[in-house]
């Protein structure tokens, strides 16, 4: 069989040719994972030890075997094996990018020890060994060069991957891309250029970092929000691994940080640092016996919108204060460059006079000046956010969530017998329902993270600081004081 007719074989099918062609059984989240991840740009954050490195080896084996991108674009057996295809492992070091070259040698000269369900240890069975790789140098750039002429590179991210941003590029994969800085700028600067005359794809793999990696966060959401079909997004913890064994998973489950857990089990994102709303703050907020609302009832309601006319998200918000605690009945949220601006004014009008609402809106950009324009007729209320009215209006809201100047809702936590405990159960002025993207916000909103995405936060601010400002003030009471007899 000559090397264009094996490459048709072993073609369409990676986990197969795992199983068949390399001797390594995937577990069933691995088979969806080479399977599914052919889009554009595709993203996994797995707990550790979940075999990413071991699917990375395999996808750039199967890659240089069988040239996919060659595909129906070069049919003459010579011409094809002369043609150029290189795929590339990058990572923040060389050292962190060398383990897939190094699983790539052993997976194809059969010398790697895998397992099976049952425990029992063995080398794979690959059917390569001694043919398919023609040579394997670290000098002076790391790569691989395969019997049909593909190569495979490693390369670090050093200089924005200023080592291979001149190559067109089949496949590209990351590793530990938390800890990769710039990492959107990165994607869009140097990877995806890379790729476009090969129609090729790309994949960003790494267990997220505490405290690091906002970047890597931020485009995992741009995956799960994606509707237009270029990205695929896939999780995935330590239990996924069915050739690890349980009960240590199990072991370490228990013993770890129940913050890192999340982390290094299932491949969560966490924030160990100091965040602005404590877990209890938001825990108490939730009601999950809260609907939202099309319409009010009364006339006690605040719109509290913050506008984008590109990637950030468009927010609109309708706070009910006719009575404490402040209940959030109305939201809604989509990426701004996704409704032209003078619709937004209108589905804002629409809101406001549905819930006979008063209307508060960012008015600090020239966008929020054209805003308060077009939005006159709703009396809007204008919030400009210099740092001074933004800290007033943050720390506002942070006193609403431990119940403000009210004091039937104010916290009263107590510590008894070494144990806190709250002794006003009613605590809390805001409440709203089970919003995912929105609770999310709130648990990862911090004062000094200018990369996380904020616009929910910043629209329930500006309701919560405008209702409590309008708040009757307390007076102190009149001391009975006789001025002539002191």
């Amino acid at each position: 069989m000559n090397p264009q007719e094996y490459s048709q074989k072993v073609r369409s099918d990676i986990a197969f040719f795992a199983e068949h062609e390399l001797g390594i059984k995937l577990s069933p989240k691995q088979k969806e994972w080479v399977t599914n991840a052919r889009k554009r740009v595709n993203i996994l954050t797995p707990g550790n030890q979940w075999g990413k490195t071991l699917c990375e080896a395999i996808i750039h084996t199967w890659q240089a075997i069988t040239k996919p991108c060659l595909y129906g674009r070069v049919q003459n057996g010579e011409e094809w094996l002369k043609a150029s295809y290189e795929t590339l492992n990058f990572g923040l070091t060389y050292e962190i990018a060398k383990p897939v070259k190094d699983y790539i040698v052993k997976i194809v000269e059969g010398e790697l020890l895998v397992e099976d369900q049952l425990g029992h240890s063995y080398f794979n069975d690959s059917k390569l060994k001694g043919w398919a790789i023609v040579e394997n140098k670290d000098n002076p750039l790391p790569q691989i060069t395969w019997y049909n002429g593909s190569k495979t590179l490693f390369r670090s991210y050093d200089q924005m991957g200023g080592s291979f941003k001149a190559k067109p590029l089949a496949f590209v994969s990351g590793d530990e891309c938390g800890d990769i800085p710039n990492l959107r700028k990165f994607l869009s600067g140097t990877l995806l250029p890379r790729v476009v005359k090969m129609n090729g794809n790309i994949h960003l793999i790494g267990t997220p970092q505490a405290d690091r990696g906002e970047d890597y966060e931020l485009l995992v959401q741009d995956a799960k929000d994606d509707e237009e079909g270029y990205y695929y997004y896939q999780g995935g913890s330590m239990y996924e691994n069915i050739f690890l064994p349980k009960e240590a998973i199990k072991e370490i489950d228990r013993i770890a940080d129940p913050e890192m857990r999340k982390q290094i089990i299932y491949g969560e994102f966490v924030t160990t640092g100091e965040k602005f709303f404590t877990f209890d703050e938001i825990r108490n907020s939730i009601d999950s016996s809260l609907q939202l609302k099309e319409r009010g009832f009364h006339q006690s309601y605040i719109c509290s919108v913050d506008f984008s006319a590109g990637e950030d998200y468009t927010v609109i918000m309708v706070l009910d204060y006719s009575r404490e605690p402040y209940q959030l009945v109305y939201h809604q949220r989509f990426k701004g460059k996704k409704v032209a601006v003078p619709m937004q004014y209108e589905l804002v009008k629409d809101v406001v006079r549905r819930f006979n609402a008063r209307l508060i809106i960012d008015s600090s950009a020239l966008g929020g000046k054209n805003a308060l324009a077009f939005l006159s007729s709703c009396n809007p209320y204008g919030f400009d956010f210099t740092p001074k009215n933004k800290a007033e209006m943050l720390a506002t809201l942070k006193i609403a969530f431990q119940g403000g100047q009210s004091d039937t809702f104010k916290r009263d936590l107590r510590e008894v017998g070494g144990i806190s405990e709250d002794y006003n159960p009613e605590w809390g002025l805001v409440r709203i329902p089970e919003i995912p993207e929105l609770i999310k916000e709130l648990q990862t909103y911090r004062l000094d993270d200018e990369s996380i995405k904020n616009d929910q936060v910043m629209a329930l601010g500006m309701g919560v600081h405008w209702i409590e400002l309008r708040r009757p003030k307390k007076r102190r009471s009149v001391l009975d004081i006789d001025l002539l007899n002191l």
